[in-house]
């Protein structure tokens, strides 16, 4: 099994997760625990850290992120959730330098706050949910659809307009290897019936696809905040 190492810019995190009171965690947790069960949970969350009373939300802030990038590295690993635990009570206690993350006395500390912290479930759905959606080659971030019309001149005389056309651009935006690239393709009437219907189509079987997991209590994830 591989062993977890903590980067730099995680040690600090470790240090303010250790040492965080019991209310302030208290506090934290009670906060995230409402966070509905959304892909979106990185957005949500975060704005959840300004609602925070008994910490700087800077602190708030750098604790989620540490907590939400923890998750994914948890989804997209074969660990269990005991095994993560104890591959970061290992990494608190060493690092690549030679010297610990955390003084030994901080040790125990860190692993029963980062405990309670990683068993929020909403929090752990929307992380690995978000993980599995964002698995791709692609990943679309926005789109858009564009009329064109263009004038038909007399052959015989350039100033008669005879009539014009009408088609569509469709513009895709999407992330490639951690790049925005775009893609785009031109549409004509018939083209664009098409797509409607498609995607109203996508649409129903989206809404059976719910109704079904919802009959059997299965939660659906969804991808945008409530």
């Amino acid at each position: 099994m591989a062993k977890l190492r903590v980067p730099e810019k995680r040690r600090s995190s470790f240090k303010l997760i250790a040492s965080i009171s019991s209310e302030q965690l208290e506090e934290l947790v009670n906060l995230l625990q409402v966070i509905p069960v959304t892909t979106s949970v990185y957005e949500i969350a975060r704005q959840m850290a300004y609602s925070v009373k008994l910490m700087p939300t800077k602190d708030a802030v750098e604790i989620i992120d540490t907590v939400l990038s923890l998750f994914s590295s948890f989804a997209a690993s074969t660990y269990t959730f005991s095994e993560l635990i104890e591959q970061l009570a290992a990494a608190s206690s060493s690092s690549g330098d030679g010297q610990p993350v955390l003084a030994p006395e901080d040790q125990d500390q860190f692993c029963k706050n980062i405990t309670k912290l990683l068993s929020i479930s909403s929090l752990q759905t929307g992380a690995v949910g978000l993980n599995i959606q964002t698995d791709r080659p692609r990943t679309l971030v926005a789109t858009s659809v564009a009329l064109e019309a263009e004038p038909i001149f007399s052959l015989s005389d350039r100033q008669i307009l005879k009539g014009m056309i009408a088609s569509f651009t469709l513009k895709l935006e999407y992330f490639e290897d951690s790049e925005r690239k775009s893609f785009f393709v031109a549409l004509d009437d018939d083209d664009l019936d098409r797509l409607i219907r498609r995607l109203q189509l996508a649409q129903q079987e989206s809404k059976v696809f719910v109704e079904t997991l919802d009959r059997i209590g299965v939660p659906i994830v969804k991808s945008t905040q409530p």
